[in-house]
């Protein structure tokens, strides 16, 4: 797991953000990683924290990837 860690630099990405922003939206971004289409609950929640912006972006790119495969697999 060390090795994992380390190939994707998680250090650098964690390093951006204040560890005390990171816990207090944990909840949220589980919440928006887990269920896309909730991607807006983080800037509602905190329209300054960056943290909250990176959060609410992956949780939008997950559910409009989620909505085109979606309409891949119908069509196929």
């Amino acid at each position: 797991m060390d090795a994992l860690y380390s190939t994707l630099k998680m250090d650098e990405i964690t390093d951006q953000y204040d560890s005390a922003e990171m816990e207090n939206q944990k909840v949220l971004a589980i919440l928006v990683y887990i269920f896309p289409f909730l991607f807006f609950l983080p800037i509602v929640s905190n329209k300054e924290s960056s943290y909250a912006k990176a959060v609410a972006n992956h949780g939008l790119v997950l559910f409009i990837l989620f909505i085109a495969v979606g309409i891949v697999t119908r069509i196929l």
